[in-house]
């Protein structure tokens, strides 16, 4: 489990993010999530105090994962 806050006092696990859109709207970024197993079209939106920690949480969840599969890829297929 790795806790994202994406509003004031709300939080979600970014594991469980299954879709995330992040587009321009004027001069703002706009960044709209799923998460798995909810019904479709229940879109959550993130606050805009909240974009820039919410995408260095995902950055640091990508990393993280990358480390695991690296790590894993080692162990299986050994050192190239």
């Amino acid at each position: 489990m790795f806790l994202i806050e994406y509003d004031e006092g709300l939080v979600i696990d970014g594991e469980e993010i299954n879709w995330i859109s992040i587009r321009k709207d004027g001069l703002k970024a706009v960044i709209k999530f799923t998460l798995k197993n909810e019904l479709k079209g229940n879109y959550y939106t993130v606050d805009d105090d909240f974009r820039g920690s919410f995408i260095n949480n995902l950055q640091v969840l990508n990393d993280n994962i990358n480390v695991e599969v690296m790590y894993h890829k080692l162990i299986r297929d050994g050192a190239t």
